[in-house]
């Protein structure tokens, strides 16, 4: 997660005077933090050594906040937006991983397409529990018990 482990700035005018630019700093836990300039200089490196040989993968939860010099063409080609889990994708997970389509279990895929557009769940903690076990029905008890849980974790932020 760029954003997160490499400790970038919302922009460069926030870090002008605060970092050298061209100097790897440490965030004073140890822990190393490499400069703005640093990782442009990485990344464009790769492309002009490797050309089109190469896939770069890099996740934010802030797009907004990270440096235009980094998401510009050339260095970022390819922008996906990760949603979270609907239900036509819960279909085709449990396609995928269990073998089943809904007419197989209706009621309970009903009971997880009346809780999935009330929770914000990510498709990767579904995959997870359709990993543990190959049996339908019980899986899909527990994608169920999941969602509840975060429906109730929704309601008492709401209700704070």
């Amino acid at each position: 997660d760029i954003d997160c482990s490499l400790g970038l700035p919302r922009r460069r005018e926030d870090i002008e005077g605060c970092i050298d630019d061209n100097d790897d700093q440490h965030d004073g836990g140890g822990k190393h933090q490499i400069s703005l300039s640093g990782l442009l200089n990485f990344l464009d490196g790769l492309w002009s050594c490797c050309g089109d040989e190469r896939i770069i993968i890099i996740t934010t939860n802030h797009k907004d906040k990270l440096e235009p010099a980094l998401l510009r063409p050339g260095r970022m080609d390819m922008h996906i937006h990760m949603s979270y889990l609907t239900m036509p994708g819960f279909r085709v997970l449990a396609a995928n991983y269990l073998d089943i389509a809904n007419d197989e279990h209706p009621l309970l895929f009903k009971e997880v397409e009346s809780l999935i557009g009330t929770v914000n769940v990510i498709a990767a903690e579904v995959a997870e529990l359709m990993l543990r076990s190959k049996d339908a029905e019980t899986t899909l008890q527990e994608i169920i018990k999941l969602l509840k849980k975060g429906e109730i974790r929704r309601n008492e932020d709401k209700n704070g």
